[in-house]
Formats: C-alpha cells, structure tokens, sequence
C-alpha cells in the first residue's frame, strides 16, 4: 500500500510483526506495546484489508445495514487519535470513516454513520448508535 511507504514503515514494529497476521486471519488478540510502537497499524491494516476485500455490492449495502467496522476507544482523545491514524493508513482506498464521540449532535452522527465503511467510538457512545450491526469489531 502506497500510504504505508509514505507513512515511513520499512519494517514491521514487533507488535505490527505479531499482530497484522493474527488480524489476516480474523482471529482474537490483545496486543500490548509501548505508546509510538505501531499498534493502531497492527489492527487497522488487517481492518482494511478485509473490507477491501469484500465484494462492492455488500460495500454499498452501507446506508441500510450500518457500517463495516468500528473501533472502540475508552477517551474521545483516544478515539481521535485513533481515526486520524486511520484515515493515513486508509489514504488512498476510498474508503469513508468518521469518529463517534459524545458532546456532537446525535443527528449529525446518525448520517455520518450511514456513509461511512468504518468509525471509531468510544462505549458510550456506541450505545446511543446500536441499531448498526457490524462485521468487524475492535
């Protein structure tokens, strides 16, 4: 992937190392490592990758079924940063993501959450969004 190279990775960190694998394989994971080592890229690159993946009628089943995949974040702060990661990693997919945090218009949200592939939230939130089912959870 073409951001990957730009983002500056020449070679996976130990925790992208184990972790992009187990991701490829849609298998469960905990992965702990240091702030900085690489981690939301061990879990949004397989992410990608299997919404890539996916056949371009069920990639535009968005507006009915709720999007793809979602990552939850215990801080907003998190979840934030978490998004912005994902979006560089993402940059030249196409696809649509957006982050769900408290204190923003629910409406708002509710439209966001129809156009998009992928969100990030934090579990607070995610509760007021739950009549969305999705197909990838983090």
């Amino acid at each position: 992937m073409r951001s990957i190279d730009e983002l500056g990775y020449k070679e996976p960190s130990p925790i992208q190392r184990q972790g992009i694998p187990v991701g490829l394989e849609f298998r469960d994971m905990i992965g702990i490592a240091e702030t900085g080592s690489g981690k939301t890229a061990a879990f949004t690159i397989p992410m990608i990758s299997y919404i890539l993946s996916l056949p371009s009628e069920r990639q535009k089943c968005i507006a009915i079924e709720g999007p793809l995949a979602c990552i939850m974040a215990p801080t907003r702060e998190l979840a934030l940063q978490i998004h912005e990661e994902c979006l560089k990693v993402a940059k030249y997919t196409g696809l649509k993501m957006a982050c769900i945090v408290g204190g923003q218009d629910i409406e708002v949200q509710g439209f966001l959450l129809g156009q998009v592939r992928e969100r990030e939230t934090v579990p607070s939130t995610l509760l007021s969004n739950m009549h969305f089912s999705f197909r990838y959870v983090i």
